[in-house]
């Protein structure tokens, strides 16, 4: 577990997750142990790596039945999670209050879409982390941009907070009790 979490699953609010060869498999063990260890705490962060997998992937490689449901039911909670949170501004089809340049600020909002992992497909990790250096989101306006990065790490941040509801699971202060 040590390894998984050290080294595959900075999934954080300032961390990013990379994907390992043998990635989901590990993922899946983790989750069956910790639900097994009754080590609660762990389900969130692995859940959601694993939420970046294939849906044939989750309901064919190995989650114990109840971490499976578990798993599939939490999906429209994290997708909108993403949506209300992580990627409210990107996803708004209206320019913000100040923006500078509204037509060509939501053209490069539509690319954005495109850019993100899993988006176009309501697939998209909550706690993705977008690179604001040197992507198509340094052409949006200067206000755009501020607002986007504002409401990314807030997002981020606030999301943290809900996944263990988002899986039905008890709070974070409940399960360090637990430990």
């Amino acid at each position: 577990v040590h390894v998984w979490s050290d080294n595959t699953c900075p999934n954080s609010p300032h961390g990013r997750a990379d994907r390992t060869h043998n990635g989901e498999q590990i993922d899946i063990a983790v989750i069956n142990t910790a639900r097994s260890a009754d080590a609660l705490i762990l389900l969130p962060a692995a859940m959601l790596r694993l939420y970046e997998s294939s849906t044939e992937t989750i309901a064919s490689e190995g989650l114990d039945p109840i971490n499976r449901d578990t798993f599939l039911l939490s999906m429209p909670k994290i997708w909108s999670l993403a949506c209300d949170y992580t990627f409210e501004a990107i996803l708004a089809d209206n320019p913000i209050n100040y923006c500078l340049d509204p037509s060509g600020c939501l053209k490069v909002k539509d690319r954005l879409r495109k850019q993100i992992p899993g988006l176009s497909d309501c697939f998209v990790n909550p706690m993705y982390h977008f690179s604001f250096d040197g992507s198509i989101a340094s052409e949006l306006c200067r206000y755009c941009l501020e607002t986007f990065k504002e409401t990314h790490n807030k997002g981020k941040e606030q999301v943290w907070g809900k996944l263990p509801k988002a899986f039905n699971l008890p709070s974070w202060d409940e399960m360090r009790k637990r430990e």
